[in-house]
């Protein structure tokens, strides 16, 4: 009995997860059919304007339904899908904001070497970091220490260099240098 109850389950999850593919692919096809016609009908909105959380996901009939008007049973699974959706969004656009400001200042001063040593100073590697890190992890099979050498070097510096970009991209966004456009998904809200 229970093996039957446990399938029901999994079956019904997955007529959720399949209704909510098709609600997600229908809310994409209307949205594109929807920016079709205004591209057409409006010249002064500009085609890179994101969607909006209120914007209409489906139609049954006459009546097109968006976010706010679902049920929270299914606002709960798609604002998580969002969210995930928008931190691996937010995880591209910080690599594209740093590399897009380091080609701008490299443009800018026709310097490569010289923008990288201001934005990135000191980024190198000591002998004894990468001696360290090679006896902190270090095991039974672990190659000898000339062996793996360059590529720990190169390794650490690869580690340090992402932790720059970091830095770099958080002193870009306090200074206001740079901003970030995208905006995050709303949370559901219970239709009353």
């Amino acid at each position: 009995m229970d093996h039957t109850k446990a399938i029901n389950r999994y079956r019904n999850l997955l007529v959720v997860c399949i209704l909510l593919i098709l609600a997600l692919s229908l809310a994409l096809f209307e949205s594109k059919s929807e920016q079709a016609t205004s591209e057409h009908q409006h010249d002064d909105v500009s085609p890179t304007t994101p969607a909006k959380q209120t914007d209409s996901l489906f139609r049954v009939g006459d009546q097109r339904y968006s976010f706010e008007m679902l049920d929270h049973d299914f606002q709960s699974p798609l604002y998580q899908i969002r969210k995930l959706s928008f931190e691996q969004q937010m995880l591209v656009l910080e690599q594209a904001i740093v590399e897009t400001y380091i080609a701008n200042q490299i443009l800018a001063n026709g310097n490569k070497k010289a923008v990288m040593a201001e934005l990135f100073p000191n980024l190198s590697v000591s002998e004894p970091e990468i001696v360290e890190y090679y006896q902190q992890n270090q095991n039974a099979q672990t190659p000898p220490f000339e062996t793996l050498k360059p590529q720990l070097a190169e390794y650490l510096l690869a580690l340090k260099r992402e932790s720059s970009k970091k830095e770099l991209l958080t002193r870009l966004l306090v200074s206001g240098k740079v901003q970030v456009l995208l905006e995050s998904p709303s949370q559901p809200t219970p239709v009353q």
